[in-house]
C-alpha cells in the first residue's frame, strides 16, 4: 500500500531517507570500541572510566527518551531528526579533538540524548509513512543500523592507523551523519502534524509493559552477548585477534534477517515469527553457555540470526498497537527508555556472573532464559492487544 500521503517516487525516497538516517544511529558509539586502548593511552584513563564511552550513549538512550514526545510537540518530527543528525554529525567531530578525558567523556552525552531523540521520532514518520509495511521498513533501517555499526567497528582500527591517530579515525564518523541530513529531507515528516499536549499521556501500564519487556529482554541478550563473546573465546583458548571479531559476527550475520522477515510478518499476527526467532536465538545462546568450544562461530551465527528479526519485530509492536502517527511515538518511547534500561543490565550481569561462577556457562544461559522468556511474552501481544487500554486522549485533542 502506498505510504501516507506519498506517490510511488516519494515512497523511493522517504525509505533512502529513513535508512540513511538510521544507518547512523549506532556509528559514534560502537566506533569507539576499538580504539578504546589507545584512547586510554593517550589521554591517561583507567579501563573503567574508559568503558563510560559506550555506557553514556545507552544510559542517555534510556533516559532521554521519555522527554522525546515533548521536544517533538515543540519541534515536529521532521525537525527533530534533522537536528538529531546534525548533533551527531557536530558532537562527534568535536569529540575527536577533545584534549582531556572529562570532556571527552561529556561530549559524548549529547551523543546519546541525539540517538534517543531520534529513536522516539524515527518509529513514528515509519508508522506515518508507511502504515501497511511497518515491519518491513522497520526491518530496513534497523539492517541499515546494524549495518553502519558494523562498519564502524570493522574500520575504526585500519582509519586511525592510516589517518594517524584515534582522533582523525573518530573525526571521520562524523561524516555518516552529517550525509544523511539533506537525505532525511526526502522523508518530508516536517508535512506530519505535531502531536497535541495530550498525547504525551502515558500509555496504561498493561499496554506498555509487555511492549517494554519483549523489546527489553531480546536486548539484555543482545548486548550481554556482543559484550563477552570474545571474552568467551579467549577462555577457550582462541587467539585475541580471532576472538575479536566475535562481535561483528554477532552483529553482522543477522542483518539479512532483519531485512527480510520482518516484512514477510505485515499483515499477519507476529507473534509465531516472534516465537521462532525467540526460540533460534535462545537455541544460539544456550550453545554458547554449554558447548562453546565445539563450534562457537556457528552458535553466534544461529544467535545473530535470532536476533536479526526479533530485534525489529519487537520494534514493530508498538506500531502495530497505536491507533496513529502520536501513540506510535508514545509507545515507542516508553518501549525504547524502559527497554534500553533493561538492556544494561546484560554486560554487568554477565560480568558478575563470570567472577562469582569463574566461567561462562551459567551467564549465557541465564542470556538465553531471558530470550526464552520474550518470545513467551510476545504471545500476549497479538491482534487486538490494546485496543481495550490504549493511550486514551481527550475529546478535544
Amino acid at each position: 500500500m502506498a505510504a501516507t500521503g506519498l506517490s510511488g517516487k516519494q515512497q523511493r525516497l522517504a525509505l533512502i531517507g529513513i535508512t540513511a538516517a538510521a544507518a547512523t544511529l549506532r556509528v559514534a558509539i560502537v566506533g569507539v570500541g576499538p580504539l578504546l586502548d589507545p584512547i586510554r593511552d593517550d589521554l591517561g584513563m583507567s579501563r573503567s572510566v574508559a568503558g563510560l564511552l559506550t555506557t553514556i550513549p545507552y544510559v542517555c538512550m534510556s533516559l532521554f527518551a521519555f522527554a522525546g514526545m515533548r521536544v517533538v510537540a515543540k519541534l515536529g518530527y521532521g525537525r527533530v531528526m534533522q537536528g538529531c543528525l546534525g548533533v551527531l554529525a557536530l558532537a562527534t567531530l568535536v569529540r575527536a579533538f577533545m584534549p582531556s578525558a572529562t570532556l571527552l567523556l561529556l561530549m559524548t552525552v549529547p551523543i546519546g540524548v541525539a540517538i534517543a531523540l531520534a529513536g522516539v521520532a524515527l518509529p513514528a514518520v515509519v508508522k506515518n509513512r508507511f502504515s501497511e509495511r511497518s515491519g518491513k521498513v522497520t526491518g530496513t533501517w534497523v539492517a541499515a543500523m546494524g549495518l553502519g555499526a558494523t562498519i564502524a567497528a570493522l574500520t575504526a582500527v585500519p582509519l586511525a592507523d592510516a589517518l594517524g591517530g584515534w582522533r582523525a579515525a573518530l573525526a571521520v564518523t562524523a561524516i555518516p551523519p552529517a550525509v544523511a541530513i539533506p537525505l532525511w529531507a526526502w522523508t518530508r515528516a516536517r508535512g506530519i502534524p505535531r502531536p497535541h499536549a495530550a498525547s504525551l499521556v502515558r500509555p496504561p501500564w498493561r499496554t506498555l509493559l509487555p511492549l517494554a519487556i519483549v523489546f527489553g529482554l531480546q536486548a539484555i541478550c543482545y548486548t550481554g552477548a556482543i559484550a563477552w563473546s570474545a571474552a568467551l573465546l579467549s577462555q577457550e583458548g582462541f587467539s585475541d585477534v580471532v576472538s575479536g571479531i566475535a562481535p561483528a559476527v554477532i552483529s553482522l550475520t543477522g542483518l539479512p534477517f532483519a531485512l527480510f522477515i520482518p516484512g514477510l510478518s505485515d499483515g499477519r499476527d507476529r507473534r509465531r515469527w516472534i516465537a521462532v526467532s525467540a526460540a533460534v536465538m535462545a537455541s544460539g545462546t544456550f550453545a554458547l553457555a554449554f558447548a562453546p568450544a565445539t563450534a562457537p562461530w556457528l552458535w553466534m551465527v544461529i544467535l545473530s540470526i535470532g536476533d536479526g528479526p526479533l530485534f525489529p519485530l519487537s520494534l514493530t509492536l508498538p506500531l502495530d498497537v497505536a491507533r496513529d502517527t502520536h501513540e506510535a511515538a508514545v509507545l515507542s518511547m516508553w518501549t525504547l527508555g524502559i527497554g534500553f534500561a533493561l538492556s544494561s543490565i546484560g554486560p554487568v550481569m554477565v560480568g558478575a556472573l563470570r567472577d562469582l561462577t569463574g566461567g561462562f556457562e551459567l551467564a549465557f544461559a541465564v542470556l538465553a532464559s531471558c530470550v526464552v522468556l520474550c518470545g513467551l511474552l510476545g504471545q500476549l501481544v497479538g491482534p487486538g492487544f490494546g485496543r481495550g487500554h490504549a493511550v486514551e486522549l481527550p475529546e478535544h485533542a
